[in-house]
């Protein structure tokens, strides 16, 4: 599930957790070609998980709010 928040300017944004390992992983059960067509199927043909990357960009924002 999905929740959207508010970010600057009135964007909306997904928020998003991280998959623990256990459940990418199925406990270990998974071999690692596994683990791989699960994450291409989950991202790529389902569309139920998306790829994500860090920026500084979010502590900008945070520091700026603590400006205010």
């Amino acid at each position: 599930m999905s929740e959207f928040i508010e970010a600057p300017r009135g964007a909306y944004v997904m928020s998003y957790e991280e998959v623990p390992q256990e459940e990418l992983w199925e406990d270990g059960e998974l071999q690692r070609s596994d683990v791989i067509r699960k994450i291409i199927d989950r991202v790529l043909n389902e569309g139920h998980w998306m790829l994500v990357r860090k920026t500084d960009r979010h502590l900008d924002v945070l520091q700026k709010k603590g400006d205010k």
